[in-house]
């Protein structure tokens, strides 16, 4: 009897690096063949080409590393790249971030699917507005609004399933509490004017400062420092909040603390203490109202009207009355307000902005993205639901009073709202939500029937 010999299995870990190490040739050909040819129509270009190149392959190597600088980062408004592309350092960073949290992100967590299938549409929708409206800036613009709210709620997820979220938000604490430190000098040197930054300006501060405070406050736990550290952080916050004297900021943090109450299943300690704090902003926001009065209204008559309320509705009027009611479907096009034939001031309204760009199509995509994303929050069982939902609810209602696509303080908030978006590593995140709720407990989210565990916020 003859026997047969089998020839050897082939590994499934030898085909991997077969696999993988076919792709480093083609990419690695790839990317030689880029910089030759950017070198050759613009030599300057390629060593951008080249740095950029070099950036992604360390947000592969290190991917760790990039995502914890993924939010310290929203706070620089500096522009690099090429002009055609105006991108800020929080755009490259986002870019990078991206490509550092593929590995980590859970795709098949139903929540995050929820608001990745809403951008999809929201997307869609602006696909139909290109068509009439399909200059260049619009068409960049289209992608660019997918990186920013995709990309930066799948850092914020991937922040989270690397296990490393204290590093994160100490860092970006930290640089908070440096912005808020320069804001305060400035607005003291000036005799108490807005604060005036090199590398950010008084809104995008304001917003940022807004956004550590929530962290501060509802998320303390997870950067575990001492209590009188966190108090004494959060006393800066709220000074350099004031300095900045960014109103949609204070406005969007009171109408966040308002909130958390409501979300908090127990009528303890918290809540008496969220309402307290929630009448100390509502403080700031009277002083905020005097000083309207003092440097906008009391200026001579020939100069009323240039003040930044007046300049504001003046803009938000002409969008609807020239823009809005001749181009109801469609909009005007993406970031119609840089046409170069045409320029206009930025409506500061996400509302008003939507329908000036993309018309009705435009504002019920978006309407149907920001609802899908509260909607995931809602029922997510992440122990920093909390922080996400006021962090998301801080963003939407800044933007009623500022303009909300914009790198930096979206991307910000965003990154902190994919925190909060899916369930820790190693929780138990089945159908039945409800079996995970311990006797006589409720989640954080009291419209959420989920437990969470660990102590909890001061």
């Amino acid at each position: 009897m003859s026997s047969v010999i089998a020839p050897p299995a082939r590994s499934s870990g030898s085909s991997g690096n077969r696999v993988g190490l076919a792709l480093l040739v083609i990419g690695v050909a790839v990317a030689q063949f880029a910089v030759a040819l950017v070198a050759a129509r613009d030599p300057g270009n390629a060593l951008q080409v080249v740095g950029a190149l070099v950036l992604l392959a360390c947000a592969v190597a290190f991917p760790r590393l990039v995502l914890v600088l993924a939010l310290p980062a929203t706070l620089i408004a500096i522009r690099v790249g090429p002009a055609r592309f105006d991108l800020s350092v929080s755009d490259a960073v986002t870019v990078l971030g991206v490509v550092a949290a593929l590995r980590f992100v859970p795709w098949r967590d139903r929540r995050l699917r929820l608001v990745l299938g809403a951008l999809a549409a929201y997307l869609g929708f602006l696909a139909v507005t290109l068509v009439p409206n399909n200059e260049l800036r619009s068409v960049l613009e289209w992608g660019h609004r997918g990186l920013l709210f995709g990309g930066s709620i799948l850092i914020g997820v991937a922040i989270v399933h690397s296990g490393v979220v204290r590093p994160a938000l100490r860092l970006f604490v930290l640089g908070c509490s440096v912005v808020a430190v320069l804001a305060t000098l400035s607005t003291l040197r000036q005799g108490f004017a807005p604060a005036d930054l090199a590398f950010i300006n008084k809104n995008h501060a304001g917003l940022v400062l807004a956004a550590a405070f929530l962290v501060l406050w509802a998320a303390a736990p997870s950067l575990a420092w001492r209590r009188e550290v966190v108090v004494g952080l959060r006393v800066v916050m709220i000074v350099g909040l004031a300095a900045t004297q960014s109103r949609a900021a204070a406005i969007g943090l009171v109408v966040a603390l308002a909130v958390r109450p409501l979300l908090q299943g127990n009528r303890g300690r918290r809540r008496q203490v969220s309402i307290a704090l929630l009448v100390a902003c509502a403080a700031l926001i009277t002083v905020t109202a005097v000083s309207i009065n003092e440097r906008d209204l009391s200026r001579p008559s020939n100069e009323l009207k240039f003040n930044a309320i007046n300049t504001r509705t003046d803009v938000l009027r002409s969008t609807w009355s020239e823009v809005i009611v001749e181009n109801r479907l469609v909009g005007a096009g993406l970031r119609f307000w840089t046409d170069p034939a045409e320029p206009r001031p930025t409506p500061h309204n996400w509302v008003i902005g939507e329908l000036g760009e993309a018309g009705v199509i435009g504002l019920a995509g978006v309407l149907v993205l920001l609802g899908a994303t509260a909607l995931a929050l809602r029922r997510s069982p992440a122990l920093l639901a909390e922080l996400a939902m006021l962090a998301f609810v801080l963003r939407v209602t800044q933007g009623f009073a500022d303009i909300f696509w914009v790198a930096g303080p979206l991307t910000a908030a965003l990154i902190l709202t994919g925190l909060g978006l899916t369930a820790d590593p190693g929780t138990e995140d089945d159908d039945d939500e409800r079996a995970l709720i311990a006797p006589g407990t409720t989640g954080s989210i009291g419209l959420s029937p989920v437990a969470r565990p660990g102590p909890p916020p001061p």
